[in-house]
């Protein structure tokens, strides 16, 4: 049997090798190595040793998550990756478990990470967040008409205000803000990536889209990201891509939350037939790709705050990522037994109440109930979560109002 080791990255002697890993199952190019140094120097790494030669990364960042009006601590798992040559030794989970662990122990409330495929990171207590809507349109389609200032400008040298810009965008529910390394290395690793803005009377960056046409004269124009502090601000991003027109054939990008783009359509469904063929098709396309998973339940219960009578419950909860983590971990995960009191002011004490009704959950099942990604009703489905009739009721009930969320920032 190999020697397997975890730990954290020795980057003054590894990091040559860590970068192998990302090259060789095709994340990065060679040419890309600039931008993996910038986020691994940044990062909190987990490190499968094999033999005592890297061959498994696991990295994250921590930021901040938007829960209603609440601002909770965020791990975000930006990297699991596993070398061609160490496959199914199950370095993979137990790393990020491991990383997890660390992030919680840290004072992080909730963790999430972009998935590779639907239930791999289930086992480690990860639930799929909602639909996301990848949009593509034409912006001659656009129906908008207003003045707008001539945009400036902006490259990688306007990195500070740039990500400052990003973090103070209009935010909603479900909402991420990660550190400046984030957007730095996303900066680096699309080399013909770009960005155009715009400034207030002190020339301070207002909103902003950032974005890349691969050296295609006629697009398609993507947009990694946008950001706006205000709606009227986004009109105006609409319009200066509506100015684009003219040589821009097709633009890419996640519809923003809240905004329904086909409204600002002229003929969404003609445009849709026209091009259904072509490498400049106009669709929409839904996906789910993110997860999220609780790790401080305390805290994320006290976020909530339902404009409905309290309700109590007794939860008897299972985290299967103990079955990943060392006997001695500081952190074992939030398996257990709990009583829970949803309303405008929420909380949860360990313990069974007598005379309560229970619910039965998965800590994945449990979060996106509380993300309002789904009511109770229907993750019975698919989903371990049980309970009697009158109790999912009154969940549905409880968290029928939440809004949609959305991280509203790619990981």
């Amino acid at each position: 049997m190999p020697d397997i080791q975890f730990r954290a990255a020795d980057l003054t002697k590894d990091i040559d090798a860590l970068a192998r890993i990302w090259i060789e199952i095709g994340w990065i190019e060679k040419s890309d190595k600039k931008s993996f140094e910038t986020l691994i120097k940044k990062s909190r790494s987990i490190v499968g040793y094999v033999n005592n030669e890297p061959e498994c990364l696991t990295i994250s960042s921590l930021g901040d998550f938007y829960y209603l009006d609440h601002k909770l601590p965020f791990s975000c798992i930006t990297g699991v990756t596993t070398s061609l040559v160490s496959r199914k030794l199950k370095l993979a989970g137990k790393a990020t478990a491991l990383k997890i662990a660390e992030d919680a122990k840290a004072g992080a409330a909730i963790c999430g990470l972009g998935m590779f495929e639907q239930g791999y990171y289930n086992k480690l207590g990860f639930g799929t967040g909602n639909y996301e809507n990848l949009i593509q349109f034409s912006p001659a389609d656009l129906k908008i008409n207003r003045q707008i200032d001539i945009p400036v400008r902006l490259t990688i040298d306007d990195i500070e205000e740039v990500h400052s810009n990003r973090i103070q965008r209009l935010k909603g529910h479900g909402a991420c803000n990660l550190p400046e390394e984030l957007t730095l290395q996303e900066m680096e690793l699309h080399t013909d990536s770009a960005g155009l803005g715009f400034r207030d009377k002190d020339g301070n960056l207002t909103h902003h889209i950032w974005y890349s046409t691969k050296g295609q004269e006629s697009g398609p124009f993507k947009i990694y990201w946008m950001a706006y502090q205000n709606l009227d601000q986004f009109l105006d991003i609409l319009m200066l891509l509506k100015n684009l027109s003219d040589q821009i054939v097709l633009v890419k990008m996640v519809e923003p939350p809240g905004i329904q783009l086909q409204d600002f359509l002229a003929y969404p469904f003609l445009h849709q037939v026209l091009t259904h063929d072509s490498k400049y098709r106009n669709y929409v396309r839904s996906i789910a790709y993110w997860q999220m998973r609780i790790l401080d339940l305390e805290a994320c219960i006290e976020a909530v705050e339902l404009n409905t009578k309290d309700l109590s419950f007794n939860l008897s909860l299972d985290d299967p990522i103990e079955n990943y983590l060392p006997i001695d971990s500081d952190w074992k995960g939030i398996s257990g037994e709990y009583c829970v009191t949803l309303g405008k002011k929420s909380k949860v004490v360990k313990g069974h109440q007598k005379g309560l009704r229970v619910l039965t959950a998965s800590v994945s099942a449990l979060t996106r109930m509380w993300l309002g990604v789904l009511p109770a009703s229907v993750l019975k489905l698919s989903e371990n979560i049980t309970g009697d009739d009158q109790l999912i009721q009154a969940l549905d009930k409880a968290f029928s109002g939440m809004p949609t969320p959305r991280t509203n920032w790619d990981f």
